[in-house]
């Protein structure tokens, strides 16, 4: 499970509205949409930990990461076609970043 207690959480989709929605610059998540590999990099601290929801919440992944991991991939290629939400665990914050899988 993904703590948010003493961390900032951010939700990260469409346009950006205020300084701190910024911090989603410092974490891509590419390729997006995607049909299965993604890479995450994180310019903003080290990757904790992330977890996979589908789009009414089910928890569809979920790994903790050894210490001082800024890049990682995931495959999602055996998941179908449909928006993912992936949250990120870094020192300090979790952000909340979309994910589209097309076939």
């Amino acid at each position: 499970r993904i703590s948010t207690e003493h961390c900032k959480v951010f939700e990260v989709s469409g346009g950006t509205t205020s300084s701190d929605d910024l911090l989603h610059e410092k974490i891509t998540v590419y390729p997006n949409p995607s049909s299965g590999p993604i890479r995450i990099e994180s310019e903003l601290g080290p990757l904790l930990k992330y977890r996979l929801n589908d789009s009414v919440g089910n928890i569809i992944k979920e790994k903790t990461l050894s210490a001082g991991i800024f890049k990682t991939s995931l495959n999602l290629g055996e998941l179908p076609s449909g928006n993912y939400f992936l949250l990120l665990e870094l020192p300090g914050y979790v952000i909340v970043k979309p994910v589209f899988l097309s076939r």
